[in-house]
C-alpha cells in the first residue's frame, strides 16, 4: 500500500476504508494538511498493481474502518482496530528481516518510510507529478526524496 500511494506512515494508518468515493482515495496529510484526491487507477507498473488493487487487498474477514488494520488480537489492539506507525514500522522490518535480503556491511537497511521515497521515484520516471502525490509544498522537498541513497549509476554523457 506504502508504495502503490507513496503517502507517509501515519497517514497510511489513519487511512478508511470511507476516504474512497468517487473514484479516488482522499487524504488530508496530518504533516501539511494538504488535502489529496488520489485516483484509484493510479498504476504502478512495476507492481503491476493500482492503487484500487492494493486497497482491495486490504479487504479480509475483519470488519474494519481502517484500510489497514490488525487481524487479530495483539496486545490490546483488537481485530479492525488500527496499526499505529510504529507497529506498522515493525512489521514491515520483521517482513524484510523474514525475506532474508543481504545488505552490506555498516550500511542500513531501509526502513518503512524508504517506500515513499522509491515511490516517488519510480512514479517520476512514469512521468506522475510527485511533488502533488507526495502532498509536498515545494519542489525541492520533492528533489530530497528523489535521492537514491547512491544506488544508482551516474552516466557521463560524450
Amino acid at each position: 500500500m506504502s508504495t502503490v500511494a507513496g503517502q507517509d506512515h501515519t497517514d497510511i494508518c489513519n487511512m478508511k476504508f470511507s476516504d474512497v468515493w468517487d473514484g479516488h482515495l482522499h487524504i488530508t496529510q496530518s504533516k501539511t494538511g494538504s488535502r489529496l484526491a488520489l485516483p484509484l487507477t493510479l498504476r504502478l507498473p512495476e507492481l503491476n498493481m493500482t492503487l484500487g488493487d492494493a486497497i482491495k487487498q486490504c479487504r479480509d474477514r475483519v470488519v474494519s474502518k481502517y484500510i489497514i488494520h490488525h487481524t487479530r488480537t495483539h496486545g490490546s489492539a483488537m481485530p479492525g482496530d488500527p496499526i499505529g506507525g510504529n507497529g506498522l514500522s515493525r512489521v514491515f522490518m520483521e517482513a524484510r528481516n523474514l525475506a532474508g535480503l543481504k545488505f552490506a556491511k555498516g550500511s542500513t537497511p531501509p526502513s518503512f518510510h524508504e517506500q515513499r521515497s522509491l515511490a516517488e521515484r519510480l512514479y517520476s520516471a512514469h512521468g506522475v507529478d510527485t511533488q502533488t502525490l507526495l502532498g509536498h509544498k515545494t519542489a525541492s522537498m520533492t528533489e530530497k526524496y528523489h535521492d537514491d541513497r547512491g544506488a544508482g549509476w551516474t552516466t557521463l554523457a560524450i
